[in-house]
Protein backbone atom coordinates (compact mmCIF):
# COMPACT_ATOMS: atom_id res chain seq x y z
CA UNK A 1 0.00 0.00 0.00
CA UNK A 2 1.55 3.20 -1.14
CA UNK A 3 1.47 6.17 1.12
CA UNK A 4 -0.45 9.41 -0.11
CA UNK A 5 1.47 12.75 0.19
CA UNK A 6 0.49 15.19 3.15
CA UNK A 7 1.22 18.56 2.69
CA UNK A 8 3.90 20.67 5.31
CA UNK A 9 2.02 22.60 8.33
CA UNK A 10 4.45 25.39 6.79
CA UNK A 11 2.34 24.96 3.03
CA UNK A 12 -0.76 24.75 4.97
CA UNK A 13 -0.29 27.57 7.37
CA UNK A 14 1.05 29.70 4.36
CA UNK A 15 -2.40 29.01 2.31
CA UNK A 16 -4.86 29.54 5.77
CA UNK A 17 -2.78 32.76 5.74
CA UNK A 18 -3.19 33.77 2.16
CA UNK A 19 -7.01 33.33 2.73
CA UNK A 20 -7.46 34.90 5.81
CA UNK A 21 -5.84 37.80 4.73
CA UNK A 22 -3.31 37.76 8.37
CA UNK A 23 -3.29 41.20 8.94
CA UNK A 24 -4.22 42.97 6.31
CA UNK A 25 -7.00 45.71 6.61
CA UNK A 26 -9.97 44.94 6.21
CA UNK A 27 -10.41 47.82 3.36
CA UNK A 28 -8.78 48.34 0.81
CA UNK A 29 -6.62 51.60 0.92
CA UNK A 30 -5.36 53.94 -1.85
CA UNK A 31 -2.76 56.63 -1.50
CA UNK A 32 -4.23 60.20 -1.56
CA UNK A 33 -2.43 63.73 -2.10
CA UNK A 34 -3.69 66.73 -3.44
CA UNK A 35 -2.82 70.42 -3.39
CA UNK A 36 -5.16 72.86 -1.94
CA UNK A 37 -5.53 76.11 -3.20
CA UNK A 38 -7.72 79.20 -2.62
CA UNK A 39 -8.31 82.54 -5.09
CA UNK A 40 -5.37 81.11 -6.83
CA UNK A 41 -2.98 80.98 -3.63
CA UNK A 42 -2.02 77.66 -1.65
CA UNK A 43 -3.64 77.22 1.29
CA UNK A 44 -1.42 76.70 4.02
CA UNK A 45 -2.54 75.00 7.33
CA UNK A 46 -6.04 73.70 6.09
CA UNK A 47 -7.09 70.32 7.28
CA UNK A 48 -8.50 68.06 4.58
CA UNK A 49 -10.88 65.41 5.75
CA UNK A 50 -12.22 62.38 3.71
CA UNK A 51 -15.13 60.43 5.50
CA UNK A 52 -16.27 57.25 3.77
CA UNK A 53 -20.25 57.09 3.05
CA UNK A 54 -20.73 53.09 2.84
CA UNK A 55 -19.82 50.29 4.70
CA UNK A 56 -17.35 48.14 2.62
CA UNK A 57 -17.83 44.74 1.23
CA UNK A 58 -17.02 43.11 5.36
CA UNK A 59 -20.05 45.36 5.86
CA UNK A 60 -18.00 47.66 8.64
CA UNK A 61 -17.51 51.43 7.49
CA UNK A 62 -13.82 52.32 7.02
CA UNK A 63 -12.17 54.88 9.07
CA UNK A 64 -11.79 58.36 8.23
CA UNK A 65 -8.24 59.98 6.77
CA UNK A 66 -7.04 63.46 7.51
CA UNK A 67 -4.48 65.48 6.22
CA UNK A 68 -3.12 69.13 6.97
CA UNK A 69 -1.76 71.40 3.95
CA UNK A 70 2.24 72.66 4.02
CA UNK A 71 3.34 76.17 3.02
CA UNK A 72 2.61 75.18 -0.52
CA UNK A 73 -0.92 73.61 0.19
CA UNK A 74 -0.15 70.66 -0.21
CA UNK A 75 -1.17 67.50 1.78
CA UNK A 76 -1.04 63.93 2.20
CA UNK A 77 -3.94 61.51 3.82
CA UNK A 78 -3.49 59.25 6.78
CA UNK A 79 -6.24 56.92 8.27
CA UNK A 80 -7.38 57.67 11.78
CA UNK A 81 -5.58 54.16 12.70
CA UNK A 82 -2.43 55.90 10.96
CA UNK A 83 -2.14 54.17 7.82
CA UNK A 84 -1.66 56.10 4.57
CA UNK A 85 -3.95 56.53 2.11
CA UNK A 86 -7.92 56.15 2.56
CA UNK A 87 -10.25 53.65 2.04
CA UNK A 88 -11.29 53.21 -1.47
CA UNK A 89 -15.14 54.26 -2.04
CA UNK A 90 -17.30 57.33 -1.82
CA UNK A 91 -16.81 59.74 0.73
CA UNK A 92 -17.99 63.16 1.78
CA UNK A 93 -14.85 65.87 1.92
CA UNK A 94 -14.58 68.75 4.04
CA UNK A 95 -12.13 71.75 4.02
CA UNK A 96 -11.30 73.24 6.94
CA UNK A 97 -8.94 76.59 7.18
CA UNK A 98 -8.93 77.07 10.89
CA UNK A 99 -6.09 75.85 12.97
CA UNK A 100 -6.22 73.55 15.50
CA UNK A 101 -5.16 75.70 17.90
CA UNK A 102 -8.63 77.39 17.74
CA UNK A 103 -10.55 74.33 17.96
CA UNK A 104 -13.39 74.55 20.76
CA UNK A 105 -12.31 73.74 23.88
CA UNK A 106 -16.06 72.65 25.22
CA UNK A 107 -19.28 72.13 23.40
CA UNK A 108 -20.72 75.55 24.36
CA UNK A 109 -17.88 77.36 23.11
CA UNK A 110 -18.98 80.39 21.56
CA UNK A 111 -16.03 81.71 19.75
CA UNK A 112 -16.97 81.95 16.07
CA UNK A 113 -13.95 80.37 13.96
CA UNK A 114 -13.48 82.48 10.73
CA UNK A 115 -13.41 80.14 8.36
CA UNK A 116 -12.10 80.88 4.54
CA UNK A 117 -13.30 78.25 2.83
CA UNK A 118 -16.65 78.84 1.23
CA UNK A 119 -19.70 76.83 2.34
CA UNK A 120 -20.62 75.52 -1.09
CA UNK A 121 -17.20 73.57 -1.09
CA UNK A 122 -18.24 71.24 1.75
Amino acid sequence: MQAKPRPSAALLFALLSQLMGCGQAEYPLAPVAGEVTLDGEPLMGATIVFQPRFAGVTGKTAPGSVGRTNKLGRYELMTVNDERGAAIGQHRVRIYSHSPESAPVSDTDSVEKNERIPDRYN
